[in-house]
């Protein structure tokens, strides 16, 4: 019986060793929001996502650096890398950028890599982030004067017409 309870023991304290030494960074990068939202083709955007260390040991002096990537490109003039400091385990740091949304860039979720390091790891994460195509295809139909003539001499005319949106 004593044999039994000190195996017991030892396993008990092993696991708890294991479990401490399973420490660990765990970085994340998770989008939060955009202006406009979903994103739409051709225009500019504000970009809020947070880096998140999920895991228990401290990371330190992070840096956050945004790629540009097809279709999303880091607005000119904007800041693209950020020193974060230190991450304590837990915890969370936030970032706000702003991004030029290609022209053709496709319908649905696409990806941002940002690039999180420091002296000791690099990891690429991926923000992801919908994007609409906002394509409109106006076309003009069943164009009515009263009267039916116009003429330079009338004071009293009014058009009407229909407007078709045969676009997205």
């Amino acid at each position: 019986m004593k044999l039994r309870l000190l195996l017991i023991g030892l396993i008990a304290v092993s696991l708890a060793g294991m479990v401490a030494s399973q420490e660990s960074i765990r970085m994340q990068a998770i989008s939060i929001s955009t202006d406009p939202a979903p994103l739409e083709a051709g225009d500019d955007a504000d970009l809020d996502f947070k880096i998140r260390n999920a895991g228990t040991e401290e990371a330190e002096a992070i840096t956050v650096r945004i790629n540009d990537s097809y279709p999303f490109e880091v607005k000119q003039g904007r800041q693209r890398v950020f020193e974060l400091g230190d991450a304590q385990g837990l915890s969370e740091h936030y970032v706000s950028t702003e991004v030029i949304v290609a022209d053709d860039a496709p319908d649905g979720i696409n990806t941002l890599p940002v690039i999180i390091e420091n002296d000791r790891f690099q990891i690429t994460k991926e923000l992801r982030l919908d994007v609409e195509q906002d394509t409109a295809d106006l076309q003009l139909a069943n164009l009515k004067t009263s009267p039916t003539e116009l003429t330079g001499d009338i004071d009293d005319a009014s058009l009407t017409v229909d407007v078709v949106n045969n676009g997205d």
